[in-house]
């Protein structure tokens, strides 16, 4: 048995309250089958998050919460510098203990945390070394924020010059679950050459960015998952409550029960995994955890709250500096649902982590040639969704990304633009630094004689075009849905279109489609304007 499946085994006996060990015994030294067979003694069991582990990188300027299991009835007590606190763990075997604010770690600092669990006379201890105080920041999201730097362009330039031992990264592991975990089992990475190949490239870059203009230390908590559903990284309970998302919802029994019959009709096949993806059972109560249908995994992804429950809901009681959320792909099929999910969790996470402020930035889906199965528009449809929800929310970023990539691949390797660009957004939102955020970003169109004038915010710059040809991909909308591409040209700030002879334009939009390879609309920084869709106001 690896250590990693003894360590899962060693928290599901914490919660049973059956596992006690000898004292002179560690967690690592406890073979998990042994423990739950032989009669061990009265000594307390120690099970501290991963958040906690070697290296990590604590919220400074902040009270700062330190929690695990342990068995019931023991007392732990948490000690980090000369601070400490104790407390009696819960029933349920919990503990957490708050221990006072530590200001941002300066560059050679670090600090030595010990946790002592005793019950009667039998005491076990846990230390974690180097870790440093600075700021918290989560990058969740889909396949396209978890790629490693090793599939991007520039990896080996990278790998160079990624040596910064205040730049630390935490991956999640990937866990659908029906009720929220207990326990986190995961370990802090310092990045370095010998490690940054393989970690996630738009975290990473990120975190360099930042930290080439931030002097406390940086860490990333990376939570992903490929194939996943916006609904399934939102608290299930929370969708249940509003009956437009009741289609999210359907009886599991009937799943487990399709894929039963389906396997003994072909009892010498295994069931592809494209048949279960295409099942549209998702119900994040049932217990399949003893179905042994290894087939359920992509339920595990996309049914409601299950990736909340197990990449989420564990991080609950950290102090974030904000949150970068990369997702959308697999939901394009359903784009007219995507602004009501998206707000959703926009919502749900700031509750999660107790700050309705939370600076969360949204990176848009890139352009993307989707074939006929996704439609024509499909992809635009939610690009403009993403738009408009970021638009509505208060402190909420939209990342733009359209220009990056051929259209060819749903995972552009060009992905340390993506990070420098969320660096840059959190520079100038968060740390109120000079930073190149937002692009162009339209605010109203309204008729001007034969004209519609598209007026833009362009921050400390003009609109240009990449190309320095004219601008592309405009398009007028009537009232009956004709659309007309028309001819634009840049007046200051503003777009102007020709209105075609007897067209009455009610909505005017742009880059409009999955693939807008011919969109060009940019400012003199070289950032690219937001795809979108305006309403049309009458002339003055």
């Amino acid at each position: 048995m690896t250590r990693k499946c003894s360590w899962v085994l060693m928290g599901m006996l914490l919660l049973t309250g059956t596992w006690g060990f000898a004292q002179a015994a560690t967690p690592a030294q406890v073979p998990a089958e042994e423990a739950g067979t032989e009669k061990l003694s009265d000594a307390p069991a120690l099970l501290m998050s991963g958040l906690f582990s070697d290296g990590a990188v604590l919220a400074a300027d902040h009270p700062l919460a330190i929690w695990g299991l342990s068995s019931k009835g023991a007392t732990v007590r948490v000690m980090l510098d000369s601070d400490s606190a104790s407390t009696q763990v819960a029933d349920d075997g919990r503990w957490r203990v708050v221990l006072p604010p530590h200001p941002a770690s300066e560059p050679g600092q670090s600090h030595e945390l010990r946790v002592e669990a005793q019950r009667g006379q039998q005491t076990i201890t846990e230390t974690r070394q180097n870790l440093v105080f600075g700021d918290l920041w989560l990058c969740a999201g889909q396949s396209n924020m978890e790629r490693p730097i090793s599939d991007t362009d520039g990896a080996d330039q990278t790998a160079i010059h990624a040596d910064d031992p205040l730049l630390r990264v935490l991956v999640v592991p990937e866990r659908g679950l029906n009720h929220p975990a207990r326990h986190l089992d995961s370990q802090w990475i310092i990045v370095d050459a010998a490690h940054v190949r393989d970690l996630p490239a738009i975290p990473i870059y990120f975190g360099l960015g930042l930290r080439q203009h931030v002097t406390s230390p940086i860490g990333l908590i990376v939570s992903t998952a490929s194939g996943s559903r916006c609904e399934a990284w939102i608290e299930a309970t929370q969708l249940r409550r509003q009956p437009q998302f009741t289609e999210l919802f359907t009886d599991a029994t009937a799943f487990i029960q399709s894929v039963r019959q389906r396997k003994a009709e072909k009892p010498s096949t295994s069931e592809p995994a494209e048949q279960v993806e295409q099942a549209d059972i998702q119900d994040p109560n049932a217990e399949l955890a003893d179905e042994g249908i290894t087939t359920v995994r992509l339920y595990r992804k996309r049914a409601p709250g299950v990736l909340y429950n197990g990449m989420i809901d564990p991080l609950r009681g950290l102090h974030l500096r904000g949150i970068a959320w990369y997702q959308g792909e697999s939901n394009t099929r359903r784009p007219e649902q995507y602004s009501l999910l998206l707000t959703e969790l926009l919502n749900n996470w700031r509750r999660t982590f107790d700050n309705n402020a939370l600076p969360i930035a949204v990176v848009q889906l890139p352009k993307f040639d989707a074939g006929q199965e996704e439609g024509i528009d499909m992809w635009a449809q939610l690009r403009e969704a993403q738009r408009t929800t970021c638009l509505a929310a208060e402190g909420v970023g939209l990342i733009v990304t359209l220009d990056l990539g051929d259209g060819t691949q749903r995972h552009p390797s060009l992905k340390q633009p993506v990070g420098q660009r969320l660096a840059d957004w959190a520079l100038s939102q968060v740390y109120g630094q000079p930073a190149a955020y937002p692009g162009p970003q339209p605010i109203e169109a309204r008729r001007d004689g034969v004209l519609v004038r598209v007026r833009f915010e362009v921050n400390q710059s003009t609109l240009t075009t990449r190309d320095s040809q004219g601008p592309r991909m405009f398009e007028l909308l009537d009232a009956q849905g004709a659309v007309s591409p028309v001819e634009a040209t840049i007046d200051g700030p503003a777009v102007l279109l020709n209105v075609p002879p007897d067209f009455q334009p009610t909505a005017v939009r742009y880059a409009w489609s999955n693939n807008p390879t011919q969109a060009n609309l940019c400012d003199t920084r070289g950032l690219p304007s937001t795809p979108f869709q305006l309403p049309v106001q009458d002339q003055h």
